[in-house]
């Protein structure tokens, strides 16, 4: 149990400190920052989207649901990355917002 809590401190943890230090100590604009958490975000499910196709790391059962899970996931992110990537450029005065 403690390593679950953990785990779930730290998922939450590591990406408020990125956005801390891009947004105080190098002074990026709010949306510059979001586009990198996003970023990051739709890199790291699609490096690791085969491990939850059918027979890989996290699905050696084949289970459709943990593939289906997986893939709107990744849906979702590059998503959000598109839509804030539209806003910067249609807005380009929302890059004016800093700390």
């Amino acid at each position: 149990m403690e390593h679950h809590r953990l785990l779930t401190v730290l998922r939450f943890a590591l990406p408020a400190t990125i956005v801390a230090v891009l947004t105080f100590y190098f002074k990026s604009p709010y949306i510059i920052t979001v586009l990198i958490i996003l970023g990051w975000s739709s890199i790291g499910q699609l490096v690791t989207l085969d491990d939850d196709l059918p027979g890989g790391w996290s699905n050696p059962d084949g289970d459709p649901a943990i593939t289906r899970e997986a893939i709107i996931w990744l849906i979702s992110t590059v998503a959000a990355f598109s839509v804030v990537f539209w806003l910067m450029r249609t807005y380009p005065h929302i890059q004016d917002y800093r700390w």
